[in-house]
């Protein structure tokens, strides 16, 4: 049954619906990447590192 599970609702009716749910879901990716840029920001701005490559994966 391959119909179960998380289904998308239809089409909401309002482009105003329309216009929400786009941007929740662009919201969700740019907060992702907003996350990833503000680490890379904060690991280049500390000069005390040594070593470039990331010091929690060195093995």
């Amino acid at each position: 049954m391959f119909g179960l599970g998380k289904k998308q609702p239809d089409q909401p009716q309002s482009r105003q619906q329309r216009r929400a749910a786009d941007v929740r879901r662009a919201d969700r990716a740019g907060q992702a990447w907003e996350d990833a840029g503000r680490r890379r920001e904060y690991e280049l701005a500390r000069p005390t590192v040594r070593a470039p490559r990331a010091w929690w994966r060195s093995s």
